[in-house]
């Protein structure tokens, strides 16, 4: 799959370091400091909306902490929910140009202001969620690092993005903004542990397994299925969903289906991998981000009520707007971006990264299809409606389709 070769690729790339120039980090950290901002370029896995969120949110927090003198004032557009490297199967909802960073970017190179932060304006590298534009990005950014060496900290975005870098610079600092997993996606050693003293990653700690015990306390489900596009099991959370599982006393099953780029085939494969659960006993199935048809979601809403199936959306609103029965609300970047901006604060004035904690405990509120919930037969408890982020009282499978919610 896609990523699997992604992955291959940057280990390969990797391997052509050897003659990379090297340098103490604490010795480049305290260099930082003396006269002169810190010169920043951002490397990207590709134009992912919550990409975009995240930089406005740590764009606030420098400001708040006096790094920068002005934050971008720039809108986040909606648009559907979709994880970093996943096939595109529809058209987004909106402008791509406008669903990633490269424009924020710009806007904090231009007017940022502050004496100790510059963000390069030529310092903004995408791999377009594409082998070719990860080739092609990193390997300009390793040649700039070595002859042109005018970056003092590199931030990143992204699961393959973080694992070159990590992998490639050991100079200067590297900080994760962003990644699925880093810990199980191998970014770090362990959630408190980097692994090497230059590499912070953000890690948002036991975020599915607190999901997974949300669904199961509103709905106590008996058997919970996960399809999973085998792909992006690695991005799934399915350790810390199997865990919560056990604390709530449910069975759990794994399925995994396999992703062609056929459209008709991979929605034949998802239907195919609900009903196999289904007939292994699930009462309740949690959806990571996938892609389907207005027609084959519509096929997925009719197979969970005549299954009588509840189901829950990893992917937050967006899915729930279209039928899911419960999910995650709308993520905020206020904290998470003030989190971030202490890292770098911190970095600035000489820690290693490697000795700044790496958990941020991210929550969150629920929403709810109650059309979803009505065809099931649910009645959702009291202390759910009146907590809501969200609700819905109609379903529409046609992905990017705006509906108002009742608040």
């Amino acid at each position: 799959m896609q990523r699997r070769r992604l992955i291959a690729k940057g280990l390969e790339g990797a391997l052509a370091l050897a003659a990379f120039p090297m340098l103490h980090t604490a010795a480049r950290a305290a260099e930082l400091v003396r006269g002169r901002p810190a010169r920043a370029i951002l490397v990207t896995g590709g134009p992912f909306l919550r990409y975009r969120s995240i930089l406005l949110g740590v764009a606030a927090g420098l400001k708040a902490l006096e790094l920068i003198e002005r934050a971008p004032a720039i809108e986040t557009q909606h648009a559907a929910s979709v994880p970093e490297g996943a096939p595109r199967q529809s058209e987004p909802r909106s402008d791509p140009s406008k669903t990633g960073t490269a424009d924020v970017w710009a806007e904090l190179a231009k007017s940022a202001g502050g004496s100790r932060l510059a963000f390069l304006a030529d310092g903004h590298y995408d791999y377009g969620f594409s082998e070719a534009g990860r080739e092609a990005a990193r390997t300009a950014v390793l040649e700039r690092l070595k002859t042109k060496r005018d970056v003092d900290i590199v931030f990143v975005f992204g699961t393959e993005a973080t694992l070159d870098m990590a992998a490639a610079v050991k100079d200067i600092p590297v900080v994760s903004l962003g990644s699925s997993d880093p810990v199980r996606t191998g970014i770090v050693k362990s959630a408190d542990d980097s692994g090497q003293d230059n590499l912070h990653a953000v890690v948002v700690a036991d975020y599915y397994g607190w999901q997974t015990r949300s669904f199961g306390h509103v709905y106590p489900f008996k058997r919970l299925g996960l399809p999973i596009a085998s792909a992006r099991n690695e991005k799934s959370g399915e350790p810390e969903i199997r865990k919560a599982c056990e604390e709530l006393g449910a069975g759990f099953i794994l399925r995994a289906y396999e992703e062609t780029g056929d459209a008709q085939v991979d929605d034949a494969a998802l239907l195919a991998c609900v009903e196999a659960l289904a007939n292994e006993g699930a009462d309740a199935i949690m959806f990571p981000w996938f892609s389907a048809s207005p027609e084959t979601f519509r096929a997925l809403l009719t197979l969970l009520e005549r299954r009588g199936i509840a189901s829950f959306s990893q992917a937050g609103p967006d899915f729930v707007e279209r039928g899911i029965l419960l999910g995650v609300g709308s993520e905020t970047f206020e904290g998470y971006g003030f989190f971030e901006a202490e890292v770098i604060l911190r970095i600035l004035e000489g820690d290693k990264p490697r000795e700044i904690g790496q958990r941020y405990a991210q929550r969150g509120r629920l929403v709810v299809n109650l059309r979803s919930a009505m065809a099931l037969g649910w009645q959702p408890p009291f202390g759910l409606l009146v907590a809501a982020e969200k609700a819905w009282t109609t379903q529409s499978p046609v992905a990017h389709e705006t509906l108002e919610p009742i608040d």
